[in-house]
């Protein structure tokens, strides 16, 4: 089964929060614990690090401040939005022979109108305040080739 839950990376020591990500399925190779052993997770720590693995709840109970929940959300919120706007760079790029004036006066009022309001949905998509809440655009007629991007 893949783990799909998220743990926060905390310095024992500073209860700073040093990351936030999802643990490796392989992780049971190098401590011999389960990916989805959130009680021994929250309870790990590296010698030599003074780190551990925690969800909010073990967090919180740890004494991590609620500062450091907002300073890491606000970061990782603008990693996933890079990674956002690198997707979307991709596909704009890879739609751009689409819109070439050779092709764009062949297609017809329709197929010109799905075009340009998935460009234009493409580039609007960064303009969010969760990133939880993406909703990629659907291909219109024309750049079905995009769907292997």
């Amino acid at each position: 089964m893949k783990n799909s839950k998220w743990y926060y990376r905390v310095d024992l020591e500073s209860k700073l929060i040093l990351d936030y990500s999802q643990i490796p399925d392989v992780w049971n190779n190098c401590t011999g614990l389960s990916s989805s052993d959130d009680s021994t997770l929250a309870d790990l720590s590296w010698t030599g690090y003074n780190q551990g693995f925690m969800s909010k709840e073990a967090a919180i109970e740890f004494g991590v401040a609620s500062s450091e929940f907002d300073r890491m959300n606000s970061l990782v919120l603008e990693i996933r939005k890079a990674d956002l706007r690198k997707k979307r760079d991709i596909l704009l790029a890879h739609s751009d022979k689409a819109v070439m004036l050779d092709r764009w006066e062949t297609y017809s009022a329709e197929k010109k109108a799905g075009i340009s309001a998935y460009r234009q949905q493409l580039r609007d998509i960064t303009n969010i305040d969760s990133i939880d809440s993406i909703a990629w655009p659907s291909l219109p007629q024309g750049l079905e080739y995009l769907a292997d991007y």
